[in-house]
């Protein structure tokens, strides 16, 4: 059975999100103590939604620059799914709701969860909240486009359910919570 003592964490910065600095001691199966150092991204909770219409069969997407994605790839740009942080005074299904409305423009019906996990355990805190929800093109009532005052500068783009398949196949879709929301999509439309 693992062991842990002695854990203790410095914070590093607090800018964008709280960084800390993070060791502890673990015993390994032959009884032997070493100590172990690591960095946590204490990162606000998130959720994402893949809006589509089953009557047309399309699907909802924003696209934006990531400077991440851009400082690993030289990618301008990355199509994903609708998401955001979760703030802390609404549920992940508010925040869905508020998300598809700043990004999309669109009003959101019939939101269903359908997987919640950490996104990248090995050195983030955060969890999200992955949805699929419905749209009709008449649903279409707000601007979209993010919020200028957080800096978000969006594209909407609709596109087939097949061709959103077919990029993922490819390995074109570069954002694993996009990704998977595909492969639920296609599950539950079994295609």
């Amino acid at each position: 059975m693992l062991k842990i003592r002695n854990l203790k964490e410095t914070v590093l910065s607090d800018h964008w999100t709280k960084l800390t600095a993070v060791s502890y001691e673990q015993q390994d199966a032959d009884g032997t103590w070493k100590t172990l150092k690591r960095e946590t991204y204490h990162n606000r909770n998130g959720a994402a939604v893949l809006p589509y219409d089953a009557e047309r069969k399309t699907v909802l997407f924003v696209k934006q620059f990531r400077a991440p994605v851009f400082l690993a790839t030289g990618a301008m740009y990355v199509l994903e799914a609708c998401a955001g942080h979760i703030e802390k005074d609404e549920s992940s299904d508010d925040t869905m709701l508020r998300e598809a409305k700043e990004e999309l423009g669109y009003q959101i019906h019939n939101l269903e969860l359908v997987f919640k996990g950490f996104t990248t355990p090995g050195f983030s805190t955060e969890q999200l909240w992955l949805y699929l929800a419905r749209y009709r093109p008449q649903d279409h009532h707000f601007a979209g486009g993010g919020l200028v005052q957080e800096g978000e500068n969006l594209d909407i783009v609709e596109m087939a359910v097949e061709e959103a398949i077919k990029l993922n196949e490819k390995g074109q879709i570069n954002d694993m919570k996009t990704a998977l929301l595909i492969n639920l999509l296609r599950h539950r439309l079994k295609l």
